[in-house]
């Protein structure tokens, strides 16, 4: 890796090939191209060991549906010749395999993040942070201190991928139903860009003004972890029901959640319990011959 950075052509200044690979995501994110670019240059200060005091901690995070391109989109920002630095199947259940792909690889993406469990976030928010990594490798009989390489990226089909709150900030969302993966990519002039800009003084971190906005930005995001807030996400509220609304089997209503939120996971008393919530929230009950109903409309 360092041997390519040090061998790209010079940048002129007249072209920015960092942007132009950040339009091919089409999200309605309006900060999405700048933080990329961000991204992209703290990815590279990464590689060459420009800031030895902190790790690149952030992950762009790509969100869409089944085929939408996100992650042939994250294959296509290294050449070809370098893809033996990429890693899209790393699993975080195992620390030492986490540590030895931060100082072996370029670039990991964390495919389908919403596999990762609830608990594991946590983790990748503090490994994220971390410049140097210290483990016993494989058959190695001492702890070795590594110095890391790799920067995240992400991918998911989950419209609702962050469980943590308090590391929210560590992740640029980004929903694009669509990625254009066609036409060729300069990669030298790419790169060249990067480190000409790097060499310049250019600004490859995010500031306290950065992460608080992008919190904001995270709030659609966020898993909603509790049944009132995701009745009062999808339905109308009780004083607003019409009383000749036509009752909706408990069974029905959790269909639809299960829809809009994908970590809402029936489980037993999962019936019994969002009956209780929906009747202390005020919504008016009747006795079917199949259980209880509810008067609820899906709010539009």
């Amino acid at each position: 890796m360092q041997d390519y950075l040090d061998h790209l052509p010079r940048w002129n200044g007249k072209r920015d090939y960092v942007d132009e690979i950040a339009r091919h995501v089409k999200t309605d994110n309006p900060h999405w191209a700048g933080d990329f670019h961000k991204w992209m240059l703290s990815m590279v200060a990464q590689w060459t060991g420009k800031d030895r005091q902190y790790g690149n901690a952030i992950v762009p995070l790509l969100i869409g549906p089944q085929g939408s391109g996100k992650t042939t989109f994250c294959k296509r920002l290294l050449p070809g010749y370098l893809q033996t630095y990429y890693n899209d199947r790393l699993s975080m259940k195992n620390d030492s395999d986490i540590f030895m792909a931060m100082s072996s690889y370029a670039l990991i993406n964390i495919d389908e993040f919403d596999a990762m469990s609830p608990s594991q976030q946590p983790i990748l928010k503090y490994l994220i942070s971390k410049q140097d990594v210290k483990f016993r490798p494989p058959y190695g009989k001492t702890v070795e201190q590594r110095r890391r390489f790799a920067s995240f990226i992400a991918t998911t089909n989950n419209l609702r991928p962050l469980a943590d709150p308090t590391g929210s900030r560590r992740f640029v969302c980004a929903y694009a139903d669509e990625i254009d993966n066609t036409g060729n990519i300069s990669y030298d002039l790419l790169y060249g860009q990067l480190v000409e800009e790097l060499r310049q003084g250019r600004r490859y971190w995010f500031e306290d003004e950065d992460n608080e906005r992008i919190m904001r930005q995270n709030e659609d995001f966020q898993q909603v972890l509790d049944y009132e807030s995701m009745v009062q996400r999808t339905f109308l509220p009780p004083e607003e029901t019409p009383a000749d609304a036509k009752p909706m089997s408990v069974q029905d209503i959790m269909q639809i959640l299960v829809k809009r939120f994908p970590t809402f996971v029936i489980r037993k008393g999962t019936s019994m319990e969002l009956g209780r919530r929906l009747t202390a929230m005020g919504y008016l009950r009747h006795k079917q011959n199949q259980g209880m109903a509810y008067r609820m409309i899906v709010e539009l």
